[in-house]
């Protein structure tokens, strides 16, 4: 056994980028062309969450966990009620996410001037009622339709917010390296980039190049769309109303645009077939431990594998003495008349003088050659101060190693 010293033992960071491609079809979603084992999940787009599940090997068998990507739609339109969106194609809580986005809005804003809560909500995203004082507000201001706006917080327009969860991108996701994709009946329509890695999103591709038509917030995995441009004269149903509506309220057709990005679901009729594609990398640091194992010249040449000796050469059976005269000769235990004693007690102990089996292989047959030391290394155990075995590191393929050889056998853990 040998203890590490400072010179054997590192700490690093890795960052690693894992890519996703992530492919919205027909109330489906893909990550990197993989579907859920069991089935594939399938369900409305708009406001309902992805969700799949995936295993991962461990050394104990599978650990499965869900991993999801959700879309917030906010459908902003005049009402004369006041609010300016649609409550029936609107959960109102996905325009709460958009407010609490206030807070994290300042760490952007010096790239991108639409990291700005007065972009996406009205009065900065902050009911009027909540400048009014202690006074009591009379009925008739209450049940004024033009004035319920107040107890709202209230959209500028339609938004589309896809939400991603840090399982899939680890600390960040790389500027840079978001592209989006929407394909029209198998043919590519639309593409986004953010190319400049200032976390705004450019159209690349299709009808309204150029324009810029939502962003990224990469510390946190959100993007926000709110490119209204047409970029297919098709209409389909892309807005389609929540879950508990859906006995009361129609689809909402209307032509392909950014703000519709994942939000299509197959239904009968002549509506074309819409395929949107996210990709992008993220950025993930790993705590490494690096440890040197060294096995020197002259040392470590001794094993505790039962075929390291020759076989048949067991322990010693050891008889107690039964009296003081009783002599020890050899490997023998007698009296000193000669006679077998009768155990009044027996032990068993090492044999001392056994035989190393001979491993070295000879270039003729039927012939030995001349005895040398020689191990196999296979596993390197890792133990703890207080000699607690706490990790085994195997090889792939035995090493062997003679009194002549010294090798260093680098370690590497991920935290």
């Amino acid at each position: 056994m040998k203890k590490f010293t400072n010179n054997d033992i590192f700490y690093n960071t890795l960052l690693a980028s894992p890519k996703y491609k992530i492919v919205f079809q027909s109330g489906s979603l893909r990550i990197n062309d993989q579907i859920n084992q069991n089935q594939e999940y399938s369900s409305s787009l708009n406001g309902i969450d992805y969700e799949g599940i995936y295993s991962f090997e461990t050394y104990g068998g599978t650990y499965q966990y869900t991993s999801s990507i959700s879309r917030e739609f906010i459908y902003g339109q005049s009402l004369m009620s006041g609010k300016t969106f649609q409550p029936t194609y609107t959960e109102y809580s996905s325009i709460l996410k958009v407010a609490v986005l206030k807070n994290s809005f300042k760490d952007y804003v010096l790239e991108n001037e639409y990291a700005d809560v007065n972009y996406y909500l009205v009065n900065n995203g902050v009911p009027l009622t909540k400048k009014v004082s202690n006074a009591t507000i009379p009925a008739s201001f209450i049940l004024s339709p033009s004035n319920r706006i107040n107890y709202y917080v209230n959209p500028t327009a339609s938004i589309n917010m896809l939400l991603i969860p840090k399982d899939f991108y680890g600390s960040y996701i790389k500027p840079g390296s978001l592209e989006l994709n929407m394909y029209v009946s198998g043919v590519l329509t639309a593409s986004a980039i953010d190319n400049k890695k200032d976390g705004k999103i450019y159209q690349t591709y299709g009808q309204g190049s150029g324009s810029i038509i939502g962003s990224i917030f990469y510390d946190h995995g959100i993007v926000l769309l709110t490119g209204s441009t047409a970029v297919s004269p098709l209409q389909a149903p892309y807005i389609q109303p929540l879950s508990r509506y859906t006995a009361s309220a129609s689809p909402v057709n209307d032509s392909l645009k950014w703000i519709h990005f994942g939000s299509y679901v197959s239904t009968t009729g002549s509506a074309p077939e819409t395929k949107y594609e996210m990709s992008f990398k993220g950025a993930n640091f790993i705590p490494t431990l690096t440890m040197m194992c060294h096995a020197e010249k002259d040392e470590l040449y001794w094993s505790n594998n039962r075929t390291f000796i020759e076989s048949g050469q067991g322990d010693e059976l050891f008889f107690g003495q039964t009296t003081s005269s009783t002599g020890i000769n050899g490997s023998t235990y007698t009296s000193t008349s000669g006679s077998f004693l009768i155990p009044s007690n027996k032990m068993v102990r090492e044999n001392k003088f056994v035989t190393i089996k001979n491993t070295i292989s000879s270039s003729f047959a039927n012939y030995s050659a001349s005895y040398q030391p020689q191990v196999f290394i296979s596993q390197i155990g890792i133990y703890d101060e207080e000699k607690n075995l706490i990790g085994i590191a195997k090889l792939a393929n035995p090493v062997r190693k003679t009194k002549e050889l010294d090798y260093t056998f680098k370690l590497k853990l991920d935290m």
